[in-house]
């Protein structure tokens, strides 16, 4: 036992600290552990990630911009789409989960069974990856073509007062010195519709020769929204930069000789850079973009060249629609209490088609106590879910931001996070994506396809429970005092293998670099586990006893890069704060203070893509 003693004493030691150092020792000891220790740790974890984030993740996005479009179109979406892209979410999440217990093994004890069996899982894992390529290939479409529904257009289109909006909009997409228009107007006025007729009369007419459609939402995926708009124009992106992909879509619009491209449910400011949209028109070619949002300031903050806004019908217009759908009542006797109806609904469709509808064939007697129920469901829904959208996007989306940034910095001194502040992340996100699959469910609704008084009546009741929990949420949030202990100092963990000659060597060549004027970027690589975030804290710890650096600020960068994040990361670091939401405007800001200093380290861990 005195011998075993001798043995398990450095192994536990060195565990916390790289699973290389980890191996060679073991192999000495016991060779066939070693063996299995190379197999299920490295080949098969990596393996997996590389299948997960190269060949899933790609066929992934082409499968979501495919079924995004379709819908766009109206199609039904095949079922077994919907499962696949259900059964690619969970693979990746149990992934992520035996990545995570990987990082997490700290002791001897637990070493060998364990790795063993998470490599084990993860070839099991790789099987379902491979299965799920198969299946993801061979789907030769993802929708079949919807039944067409009733005229809905010819509800409320064909009135006069939409048909002059349509045609002050054609006339702005004509108008050679606009390239940017806007449609603005409150939720269920129906803009989405009346932006599928001008739609339709834009390629009837042929004045483009290309019309591309994109739903944009209210948090908006860049590399969805350009798969989308590669798919429309026949082509396919397989880059995983953002950026790279912008560019090669900005390309292609250049290309094109008259393209229209219709950006529909715009929440916030979308940089269209970014995307890859840049609209322009010279002499051969023109790119025009119309985009339509519930607020004058988001088409302006687009810097819009032309804003229409999409009113209520006409008191007379929204009598007649009322009437049209109202079925065979005498409304002769309810004259006056169908024109309270139509005047009530403030010219919005979605409302005057769910009273109708409602109504519809109904007694006479019985159209009171319909009306009060519907008045309750429907106008009481949207405000709880209005209610709703200013609480996340206001106060919840700023605090969680602030919360990351200090759990950021906190992880960045090794500190342990307090479990309450990890699971009060978890349940923002979950609240976050829980509100947007509301604002989808809203959106149908308003779409006047889907409108009925009962499926208000659910919206405002989510709503209204979504309201307590973000309420619970925000007052929990602010409380933390703090969100991290001082992690324990591991004993001599440098000492274990960051002094050896070819630590000290490695070391010392970094250091060497950074303080050369020649040199302004270094990049340290090397397998996972082989101890490289250790290095730089060491190199850190020596750079700042040093003071080679008026300041030094490390940040972690993690697999799926969060650039607001990132960017707090460094300003807090600065001990600033930007206040700013739009991405460039905060990079701006950043760039501005990092000039001010005169001696400065910038520090990024856990790089695993190109990154600007």
């Amino acid at each position: 036992m005195e011998g075993a003693a001798i043995v398990v004493t450095p192994v536990t030691e060195l565990a916390k600290c790289a699973a290389v150092p980890i191996v060679r020792y073991i192999s000495y000891v016991a060779p066939t552990a070693a063996q299995y220790a190379w197999d299920h740790i490295f080949y098969n974890e990596t393996y997996l990630q590389s299948k997960l984030q190269e060949d899933l993740l790609r066929l992934e996005h082409d499968v979501i911009g495919k079924v995004n479009l379709a819908r766009d179109n109206g199609d039904e979406i095949h079922e077994v789409v919907e499962n696949w892209l259900k059964m690619v979410v969970d693979v990746r999440d149990k992934a992520t989960q035996l990545y995570n217990e990987a990082g997490a093994i700290n002791s001897c004890l637990e070493w060998g069974s364990a790795y063993y069996h998470l490599g084990k899982e993860s070839k099991e894992k790789i099987v379902i990856v491979d299965n799920l390529l198969t299946e993801g290939r061979s789907f030769s479409s993802v929708s079949n073509p919807a039944p067409v529904p009733p005229g809905v257009a010819e509800h409320f289109d064909a009135f006069a007062s939409r048909e002059a909006t349509k045609k002050e909009v054609i006339q702005a997409l004509m108008d050679d010195k606009t390239n940017l228009v806007g449609i603005y107007g409150m939720g269920g006025v129906g803009k989405t519709t009346l932006m599928k007729e001008i739609r339709k009369q834009v390629e009837e007419t042929k004045f483009f020769d290309k019309v591309v459609l994109v739903t944009v939402s209210q948090n908006p995926d860049l590399r969805r929204i350009q798969a989308q708009i590669a798919e429309s124009l026949g082509m396919k992106i397989e880059e995983e930069s953002i950026e790279v992909r912008a560019a090669r879509l900005s390309d292609r619009l250049k290309k094109d000789n008259n393209i229209l491209l219709i950006l529909d449910a715009v929440w916030t400011r979308l940089e269209l850079a970014e995307v890859g949209i840049i609209s322009y028109k010279d002499r051969q070619n023109t790119c025009k973009v119309l985009i339509t949002s519930r607020n004058l300031d988001v088409c302006q903050s687009m810097e819009t060249t032309k804003n229409v806004e999409v009113q209520g019908l006409s008191e007379r217009d929204s009598l007649e629609l009322f009437l049209r759908n109202v079925g065979g009542v005498d409304c002769n006797a309810l004259r006056k209490m169908t024109a309270d109806i139509a005047s009530e609904c403030e010219g919005l469709p979605f409302a005057i088609l769910a009273f109708a509808r409602a109504l519809r064939d109904k007694d006479e007697a019985a159209w009171p106590d319909i009306i009060k129920n519907i008045r309750k469901s429907l106008f009481e829904g949207m405000s709880l879910f209005d209610n709703l959208q200013s609480k996340v996007q206001n106060d919840l989306v700023k605090l969680e931001t602030d919360v990351k940034a200090k759990v950021d910095l906190a992880r960045n001194n090794g500190d342990v996070i307090h479990q309450v502040v990890e699971q009060w992340l978890e349940n923002v996100e979950k609240v976050r994506k829980e509100t947007a699959e509301l604002c989808h469910q809203a959106e149908e609704i308003n779409s006047c396809l889907k409108g009925r008084h009962s499926a208000y009546h659910r919206l405002g009741k989510e709503s209204k429970e979504k309201i307590v929990i973000v309420d619970k949420l925000l007052t929990e949030g602010r409380s933390f005092s703090s969100v991290s202990n001082p992690a324990p100092v591991p004993p001599r963990v440098a000492e274990l293998f960051d002094a050896f000659v070819s630590r000290e060597a490695t070391k010392k060549e970094v250091i060497q670099a950074l303080v050369d004027d020649k040199t302004n970027l270094v990049g340290i690589y090397g397998m996972g586990g082989v101890g490289k975030t250790t290095l730089m804290k060491e190199i850190r710890k020596q750079v700042e006893e040093t003071k080679l650096f008026d300041k030094v600020v490390f940040a972690t960068v993690s697999q799926n890069p969060d650039l607001r994040g990132i960017q707090t990361q460094i300003a807090e670091s600065l001990g600033m704060r930007i206040e700013e939401e739009s991405i460039p405007a905060r990079a701006a800001k950043l760039s501005a203070r990092l000039k001010q200093e005169k001696s400065i380290l910038l520090m990024l861990d856990d790089l695993w893509t190109r990154w600007n």
